[in-house]
């Protein structure tokens, strides 16, 4: 009998979610002139983190 395939977390689908709005506002926010600089790259790392989130849900970040 084969096993059924496993399904995703619950949580993985927020994050998947928090990488595409941030990803829009990221692109959103080259339009805007009045936004700094540096919030690209507050919302680069934070899309990092989510990746991440994403792929591993459980993993332990310290010990």
């Amino acid at each position: 009998m084969a096993t059924p395939p496993r399904k995703a977390p619950a949580g993985r689908w927020v994050f998947v979610t928090a990488i595409v709005v941030t990803v829009a506002v990221g692109l959103a926010s080259r339009q805007i002139g009045w936004v700094p600089a540096w919030i690209g790259d507050a919302l680069w790392a934070t899309t990092a983190y989510f990746t991440v989130s994403a792929i591993a849900p459980q993993a332990r970040w310290w010990r």
